[in-house]
C-alpha cells in the first residue's frame, strides 16, 4: 500500500520519495452546551471558539485512509494524532513517511522519520550554502 500511494505523491512532486501521504487537523465549529464540562472540553483558546477536533490522514491519491475523530476540540492536533502516530510506529516500513505542517513536530521520538514538516517561516538553517540550498527546494 505504502509503495502505490508513493507513486501518486511522487508523480506530481518527484522529491518526496517516500511520501505516501499527508496529515492535518480539522476543527468543525460547535455551538456551546449547558453541560460546563463538555463547554469547556469543546472550547479552543487559540481559536476562541468551540469545536470538535479531528485529524485526517490523506494518501497520495486523496484518499482519507486513517483519522482520529470527535476528539474534544480543546485538544492540540498533536495529541488528537496519538493513535495515527501508533499506526506509524507499528505498521509503516522503513523509508516511508506522512507530509504534515509543524504542528506534527510534537509527535514522539519514536515515530522520527515517519512524519516530515515544512520549514516554519523565517527558521533559519545552518549548514553549507549548498545543503541550504538543496533544503530549500525541497521545502518549495
Amino acid at each position: 500500500m505504502h509503495a502505490v500511494y508513493n507513486e501518486f505523491s511522487v508523480s506530481r512532486h518527484p522529491l518526496l520519495q517516500g511520501a505516501f501521504g499527508s496529515i492535518d487537523g480539522l476543527n468543525l465549529p460547535y455551538e456551546t452546551s449547558d453541560d460546563i464540562e463538555f463547554e469547556n472540553a469543546t472550547y479552543n483558546g487559540w481559536l476562541h471558539a468551540h469545536f470538535i477536533s479531528s485529524v485526517l490522514v490523506f494518501s497520495g491519491t486523496g484518499l482519507i485512509v486513517s483519522g482520529c475523530f470527535n476528539c474534544p476540540g480543546d485538544w492540540h492536533d498533536s495529541h488528537v494524532a496519538q493513535p495515527v502516530y501508533k499506526k506509524l510506529l507499528q505498521d509503516t516500513p522503513h523509508g516511508y513517511y506522512l507530509v504534515a505542517d509543524t504542528v506534527f513536530l510534537c509527535g514522539t521520538d519514536q515515530i522520527k522519520g515517519k512524519i516530515r514538516v515544512l520549514m516554519k517561516a523565517g527558521q533559519k538553517l545552518p549548514g553549507a550554502a549548498q545543503a541550504l540550498e538543496e533544503h530549500l527546494w525541497f521545502n518549495r
